[in-house]
């Protein structure tokens, strides 16, 4: 059994189905999509290419390689002594050998008004796409974090010509990888564009009915109907740790992507590795990271 069915939880499957021709694959899918690329959604929003274009994997692959893809549910408790995994709709599925690759979950801001958007999966991108046409002759853009994702969000506004403020909690721009001096040339770059930059600042509310009409920092209202979210990801550690894996700020695994339970494994987003060089446990979620992890667990 495999949960998740990113690119870890696919990549995984290929490589089993590759070894056992017959042996049965059961594959928990959060979302109702076959595998897509994420890398691909800003391009997507863009329009440099057409959705059709993200998908990795088509509906028929699935059963074409004779894996039972149980889409849109989750795993929501783990029962290892006796190997199986109860899943929201109630389904309690035995299992011989159990994959862990159900990625992260956006951190998000808990308020939901019209115009809030996160950029996670396909569904978050096909939401923004309407919100983008929704508000096709005005929109005040905002972008709330200084990382990977902010990077997504500004390419998209700008291609759309869209007022964009932008602000993040670090001192300067994706402090957790630049210097303060890179970070600095970031922002007048983005200054020199018209962008708004605020650095060391948190949303403390949203301003709205039911759709977004500005966001509160520190005391301070900015005019915003349309907010992009990149504060960080998270994985749902919660089931795992009640069924007594090993976890810390993911699944601890060792080199061979094994958890500290029997038959079980842990692969993408979700874990946390031993770097054999340091020897110290890294977070690594990156895309390549999680399709190199599914084909050695």
């Amino acid at each position: 059994m495999i949960v998740g069915g990113g690119i870890a939880g696919v990549n995984a499957c290929e490589v089993i189905r590759k070894k056992d021709p017959k042996g049965e694959i059961v594959l928990i899918d959060a979302e109702e999509h076959p595998l897509y690329s994420r890398v691909l959604l800003g391009a997507y929003l863009v329009g440099k290419i057409s959705r059709e274009k993200i998908f990795l994997k088509t509906e028929s692959w699935y059963d074409e390689q004779k894996i039972e893809w149980l889409r849109g549910l989750q795993a929501k408790a783990l029962d290892p002594i006796n190997h199986a995994v109860t899943l929201s709709d109630g389904r309690e599925i035995p299992y011989d050998k159990l994959l862990l690759a159900g990625g992260c979950q956006p951190r998000l801001l808990g308020e939901d008004l019209r115009g809030v958007s996160y950029l996670r999966t396909l569904d978050d991108a096909d939401h923004l796409h309407q919100l983008l046409r929704e508000q096709r002759d005005h929109c005040c853009g905002f972008i709330y974090g200084g990382g990977f994702i902010a990077c997504e969000y500004l390419w998209i506004f700008s291609h759309h010509h869209i007022s964009t403020t932008i602000a993040f909690r670090g001192p300067w721009f994706w402090s957790k990888v630049l210097d303060a001096q890179s970070g600095g040339m970031i922002e007048k770059w983005l200054q020199k564009k018209g962008v708004r930059v605020i650095p060391s600042v948190s949303i403390q509310k949203l301003l709205g009915q039911e759709t977004l009409e500005g966001v509160e920092t520190e005391g301070q209202i900015w005019e915003s109907t349309l907010l992009g979210v990149g504060i960080g990801t998270a994985p749902e550690l919660y089931w795992i740790k009640e069924a007594g894996v090993d976890t810390q700020e993911g699944v601890c695994v060792d080199k061979n992507m094994q958890t500290s339970i029997p038959d079980m494994y842990a692969a993408g987003d979700i874990v946390e590795v031993k770097d054999e060089i340091s020897g110290r446990s890294l977070v690594a979620r990156t895309w390549t990271n999680a399709m190199l992890q599914g084909r050695i667990a």
